[in-house]
């Protein structure tokens, strides 16, 4: 898991822009909104960067391909990746597995509590309603990017309503196990909690619980390092 900040010197976003592809670039000048239009740039140049680190590729030689329900490397199955963002923060994860990542500022949370009755089963919404007021908006947040790293992860999105999604209690590990509520696969898949930064909240989902997740910062593989950024690439690790 790769932490990035996307409030970066005029100096680095140009660099990390001249990574992207060139209809990469076409939707960030779609874009009406200064703010989002450069955030959106940032990320997809740490997005590259990251996996040009553990691909042995040049950041804007990565290629990219829509696959089912979310972009994938192309080539050979292998690596698979997630990209989320929110405010000023971008996490990537990379994994040997199928993998979801989900991202919120806490400023979010109140805001987010109107969106309980899509967002959560009737038992969830009851859960909510009994803790401190002051306590709902961070456990809607953590709940809410459970669900949404999940969702990400199996490449359907919000095309599943988030209140069908089940998300069990944390074993020791901190494994949360969640599913589509009434469905069944070959191999379960389960959650954890992130903190990544002060005032953020994020979510991993991956297959089964062989695996563990490693927090980095993306900033020693930018533009503006030469730190070699090799990839851990031993089996379970995020």
């Amino acid at each position: 898991m790769w932490v990035a900040p996307l409030d970066v010197p005029p100096e680095v976003l140009a660099a990390l822009a001249a990574s992207m592809a060139p209809s990469e670039r076409a939707r960030a000048e779609r874009s009406r909104d200064a703010t989002t239009a450069r955030r959106f740039c940032t990320a997809r140049g740490w997005l590259r960067h990251v996996l040009g680190a553990a691909t042995a590729t040049a950041p804007a030689d990565v290629r990219l391909v829509d696959g089912p329900g979310k972009p994938r490397l192309e080539g050979p199955a292998g690596l698979s990746f997630n990209l989320a963002h929110a405010g000023e923060l971008a996490l990537v994860a990379v994994a040997d597995r199928e993998v979801g990542v989900d991202l919120e500022h806490v400023d979010s949370g109140p805001g987010g509590l109107e969106a309980v009755g899509l967002a959560c089963s009737p038992a969830e919404a009851r859960a909510l309603a009994g803790l401190a007021p002051a306590a709902r908006p961070t456990a809607f947040l953590r709940l809410w990017t459970a669900k949404e790293a999940y969702l990400k992860g199996i490449g359907v999105g919000l095309a599943v309503a988030p209140a069908t999604i089940g998300v069990g209690r944390a074993d020791d590990a901190g494994f949360r196990p969640v599913r589509i509520e009434g469905g069944a696969g070959p191999e379960p898949w389960y959650v954890r909690e992130l903190q990544p930064a002060p005032r953020y909240v994020g979510a991993v989902a991956a297959e089964g619980r062989a695996w563990d997740v490693a927090l980095r910062g993306a900033a020693a593989i930018g533009p503006t390092s030469s730190v070699d950024g090799g990839m851990d690439r031993r089996r379970g690790r995020t």
